[in-house]
């Protein structure tokens, strides 16, 4: 699963949204947090606002969920998604 996120997020930095949406939608029903962030990013790209919103909404319940129960092991990736599409520079920088 961790190598179709990365690979979705190489496929999204050279604006490939469908073959990034290919590899993300066997596994965004898994509840990974960072799967529902790239899936919005992806939803982002196809103007589809309403359901990123629905995955973004969903990645950051994830993330808190992870930082609460081991933050040092994902304060990283917190970090990543809350400035980033998290859209929370100051949490992002507490972390």
């Amino acid at each position: 699963m961790k190598a179709r996120v990365h690979l979705a997020e190489i496929y999204l930095r050279n604006h490939q949204t469908g073959d990034a949406e290919d590899l993300l939608l066997p596994v965004v029903s898994t509840g990974d947090p960072e799967v529902a962030w790239r899936f919005a990013d992806v939803m982002i790209l196809k103007s589809n606002v309403e359901e990123a919103n629905t995955y973004l909404l969903a990645a950051r319940s994830g993330f808190e969920v992870l930082l609460e129960r081991h933050l040092l092991a994902f304060a990283d990736h917190g970090a990543e998604f809350y400035s980033g599409s998290g859209n929370d520079p100051g949490r992002a920088c507490r972390l």
